[in-house]
């Protein structure tokens, strides 16, 4: 009897966590019946910890890659904070978001050592239910021009109102997590050796219509990266070699000539082509003006209002994740957190996890499309969860496992 409550309440328990995984991607729908995102992220925060707290039976084995991690941002948050404290003047939102996203990342990196496995396979199911909402969510949006109230469609007036920004403030940041969503399903998918026709047909048809939404959302980036997706997803799916090479050509015509579905998209929609020279000038500005420490919490907009560049006149972050630790964390931690990622992925492809290595790096790559990745929570998602696939082959290559074999 006590084993049966046992079993019932570890079901509840991985329901719960697919409940809160959901939450975290729908975001600012949910957080729509608050009046600001803090009481929203708080809860998130608790019912991670509480998760931990619960899930207690299981061990929690925290190996010394999971201690990198959270030595890496604790080290991101007590540099980030002394900062913060010695400026003159204290922006308290950005100090209490950054202080959630700290407790938010030692949650995932607790929640996924308890067991790695169900981790993964919880986050694979939330995601795609998300994932299948979202493609509906973003077709009404594109067909009857219907937008959440957060969404900054509604600010640029009609010839941007069939732009689709889905549970998000921006079209770029919801391509960036629908681009990582479909990269984590692929390493998933090849990872764990599933091979079925629904599955072959579902990632297909999402590649397809993330296609559709890259090109109207004038995302180049997110384009770029879904084409490198599925081109990978059909070289591990097929050893024809003259199909994979007629598929290549054909994706490749397909980006180069994108520019001009871009090019009319942007004339008409957003009313500007400038997008790449722009994002020129803040990467420019970011490495012309480096710092040891950084310029703290969220800080992109006063680093970019100190700067005398009509250029970037109105800009407040540079639109790419990797300078915006640059910025707001300095290059002491800029260099670690480089270091470590190298390691990852020198360290995946030793381990002849040549697509997860591959992944480690596409990961940041797909980061450049989304407007501001410092506080988009989903990414770091993805990041823990690439992170526990490292160590999943690692200690399989140990005592000489498949992963298929303990999924």
């Amino acid at each position: 009897m006590a084993l049966n409550i046992y079993f019932k309440k570890e079901s509840m328990l991985d329901f719960f966590l697919m409940i809160v995984f959901l939450g975290v991607f729908f975001g600012g729908g949910i957080y729509l019946i608050s009046t600001v995102l803090v009481p929203f992220r708080v809860g998130l925060v608790v019912l991670f910890f509480l998760l931990v707290y619960f899930y207690r039976r299981e061990t929690l084995s925290l190996n010394l890659l999971s201690i990198l991690v959270l030595i890496l941002f604790s080290y991101q948050f007590l540099v980030n904070g002394i900062v913060v404290v010695s400026q003159s003047e204290i922006d308290f939102s950005k100090f209490i978001n950054s202080f959630l996203l700290y407790f938010f990342i030692i949650g995932l990196v607790l929640l996924s050592s308890h067991n790695q496995l169900k981790y993964n396979k919880i986050l694979f199911k939330s995601i795609n239910i998300f994932l299948v909402i979202l493609i509906l969510t973003t077709f009404i949006e594109f067909k009857y021009h219907i937008h959440f109230s957060f969404s900054n469609a509604l600010l640029m007036g009609d010839f941007y109102s069939f732009i689709p920004t889905g549970y998000y403030t921006n079209q770029n940041d919801m391509m960036a997590i629908y681009t990582l969503i479909l990269l984590f399903n692929l390493v998933y998918i090849d990872f764990f050796s599933i091979n079925n026709s629904f599955y072959n047909i579902y990632y297909i048809s999402t590649f397809l219509y993330g296609l559709f939404l890259s090109v109207i959302t004038s995302s180049r980036i997110a384009l770029l990266a879904l084409i490198v997706i599925f081109f990978i997803f059909l070289v591990r799916k097929t050893k024809k070699v003259f199909l994979l090479i007629s598929i290549f050509i054909l994706l490749f015509l397909f980006f180069i000539y994108s520019d001009i579905l871009i090019a009319y998209y942007e004339a008409n929609a957003i009313g500007s082509g400038n997008s790449t020279d722009m994002r020129i000038n803040l990467y420019k500005d970011a490495l012309e003006n480096l710092t040891i420490f950084g310029y703290g919490f969220d800080n992109s907009d006063i680093f970019y209002l100190k700067l005398d560049d009509l250029s970037v006149l109105g800009m407040i972050n540079p639109h790419n994740y990797l300078l915006e630790l640059l910025i707001n964390n300095g290059y002491v931690f800029f260099l670690l957190y480089i270091i470590f990622n190298i390691y990852l992925v020198i360290s995946s492809f030793m381990y002849k996890e040549y697509l997860l290595s591959f992944a480690l790096m596409l990961y940041q790559f797909i980061l450049l499309s989304s407007s501001s990745s410092l506080f988009l929570w989903q990414h770091y998602i993805f990041y823990i969860a690439f992170i526990t696939l490292f160590q999943i082959r690692r200690e399989n290559a140990k005592n000489d496992i498949s992963p298929s074999s303990t999924s």
